[in-house]
């Protein structure tokens, strides 16, 4: 007991971790506790042991008596059952990310499995009829596209699943039936090009032909003024930026 103060104290038990030793301390006396073991019944505060000295020991090599050089108060090195977290506490918020130290909490309250929502997936698309890959050798009027590799690794680093990209050329009939299937392997669609007010430009003549419903088509920044954002009744969603990386 903590009020015991420094003196020579009998060795009466050993609490070590994962065993009870269902021993209830009384004045006078101490309990070896390794770290982690479970405080006795009776006790208030633990000595660390560079904090004692052995004074006489058991036949078979363990502590009998020990000397305590110093005085501790109440609750000293004790964690009292349940401190970490209190009875009704939230564990994790709605929403969250479950990364190591979150499925570590889990886990430490016997809490094997949770509703999760999976990451979603994302198909990158480019338009225009003047792109060709990037290990392409140019034609005249010919560009790279540098926006597909670009955009994968954005989204990539941020730990998205791009699980589908494709090249739609400028054609009213290719970008409609090229969304169609886009959206079969797809969440979220993610294009850029095709979405100003170009001769070539389809792609908001073609999301109402698949069903989605445009929530805008502009915004109020240069480069980047046309950018387009469509919604499904299934959940998926659009995103259609300008070709100018």
């Amino acid at each position: 007991m903590s009020g015991d103060g420094p003196g020579v104290y009998k060795v009466v038990a050993v609490s070590k971790m994962g065993h009870n030793s269902g021993i209830v301390l009384e004045s006078g006396t101490v309990s070896r506790v390794t770290t982690g073991g479970m405080v006795p019944l009776g006790s208030d505060a633990v000595i660390q042991v560079e904090d004692t000295e052995l004074v006489s020991s058991t036949p078979d090599g363990e502590e009998d008596t020990i000397r305590i050089l110093s005085s501790v108060s109440p609750g000293t090195d004790v964690r009292p059952v349940g401190s970490d977290i209190a009875k009704g506490e939230v564990l994790l918020p709605g929403g969250c990310q479950l990364f190591a130290a979150e499925l570590g909490l889990l886990a430490s309250q016997g809490i094997e499995s949770v509703a999760v929502r999976s990451k979603p997936k994302i198909a990158i698309i480019s338009t225009g009829n003047e792109l060709v890959k990037s290990g392409s050798n140019l034609a005249s009027g010919q560009v790279r596209d540098s926006n597909t590799p670009a955009l994968s690794h954005l989204l990539r680093e941020d730990g998205y699943n791009v699980t589908f990209c494709s090249h739609f050329p400028d054609s009213l009939h290719d970008v409609t039936e090229g969304l169609r299937t886009t959206l079969q392997h797809a969440d979220i669609v993610l294009t850029t090009g095709g979405v100003s007010m170009g001769e070539c430009d389809y792609l908001k003549e073609a999301l109402p032909a698949v069903g989605a419903s445009v929530q805008f088509g502009r915004v109020h920044m240069k480069p980047g003024k046309p950018t387009t954002f469509a919604t499904f009744s299934s959940g998926q969603l659009f995103f259609g930026l300008p070709g100018n990386p």
